[in-house]
């Protein structure tokens, strides 16, 4: 490994040590593939910004199951695998500001160098259908770009029982443009120059970057602005037009449906029209009441208000 390798002592050293640059995990938001993180969140939350990422169940139950993958590949493969600690970074000999911490190095008889080993957890299958997933495959050519490996393997456990394995290798034009990318967005950073693009998962970020206006104040906007306001007139009139034809659509299985409780397509799928008690409504049966009454309960008796609820079962 050519990378700097540093080790904290606790969790709060590291974390200091990760708002220095930009890590593996960070890079598919940089590249404005992360599902979950835009660039301007990543910004925020690098220039100080934003609260710092609570930890989900989730991600502790991956950090807890990291060992158990770990051992399983080791096993299974023959490969030697390294754990450098917790609280370890390599840093990009000449990119100090390209960092990342492995989950593991990995040693595999006749190959010289060794690999990096990525380990993740999920529920969901669909999304390895096709192997590494997209923002999986960014993190890990970070990751080689700072350790100077060739070659990396992730190990993911799906639902609990089922591990898999996947190899990738190197992609150093793919690693040319990360570098680049990097670069300009760190550099934005430390220079306070805020990312103009946008996600629709970004209210909360704007909210945070500017929670009250200045009294009194216009500013010119992008020239741009005209053209995102026609596509907004349009999209709007698209939802109204949706909304209204939704729910002549629905109203026409209701219709269909009338005093039963249910109706099926000829496909199998089922519509459910059942009544509903509106929440606060309250009914007490009249020998509940008489008991209330005689110990001296106050209560109110009101007929509980119903509604009908549509509701789509898919064929079987």
């Amino acid at each position: 490994m050519r990378a700097t390798l540093e080790k904290y002592a606790t969790e709060a050293e590291w974390l200091e040590a990760r708002a220095t640059g930009i890590g593996a995990s960070e890079a598919p938001a940089v590249m404005g593939l992360s599902r979950w993180k835009s660039p301007l969140e990543l910004w925020a939350g690098k220039r100080g910004l934003m609260a710092p990422v609570t930890k989900t169940a989730a991600m502790d139950w991956g950090h807890r199951h990291e060992p158990t993958v770990a051992a399983w590949y080791a096993e299974s493969t023959g490969d030697e695998v390294i754990d450098h600690g917790d609280y370890a970074i390599a840093r990009h000999p000449d990119l100090p500001f390209m960092y990342a911490t492995l989950d593991r190095e990995v040693r595999r008889p006749g190959r010289r160098e060794p690999g990096v080993l990525e380990i993740k957890t999920t529920r969901f299958e669909r999304d390895w259908a096709d192997g590494v997933p997209r923002e999986v495959w960014v993190q890990v050519q970070h990751q080689l770009c700072v350790s100077g490996a060739a070659w990396a393997v992730v190990a993911v456990l799906i639902g609990g029982n089922d591990p898999r394995h996947y190899e990738v290798d190197r992609d150093d034009a793919f690693i040319a443009e990360l570098v680049s990318a990097c670069t300009a967005f760190w550099r934005m950073v430390q220079d306070g120059e805020q990312p103009t693009d946008v996600g629709p998962g970004d209210a909360d970020v704007i909210k945070t970057l500017y929670p009250e206006p200045t009294p009194g104040a216009n500013v010119p906007l992008p020239l741009e602005a005209a053209a995102w306001d026609g596509e907004l007139l349009a999209v709007n009139d698209e939802l109204k037009a949706g909304k209204e034809r939704k729910a002549e659509l629905e109203n026409r299985i209701k219709l269909a449906i009338g005093h039963a409780e249910a109706g099926t397509c000829s496909d199998g799928t089922t519509y459910t029209f059942k009544s509903q008690a509106r929440k606060g409504s309250l009914q007490v049966e009249s020998q509940y009441a008489e008991d209330l009454r005689a110990a001296g309960v106050a209560f109110t008796e009101k007929q509980a208000s119903t509604y009908r609820v549509l509701r789509r079962k898919g064929a079987k």
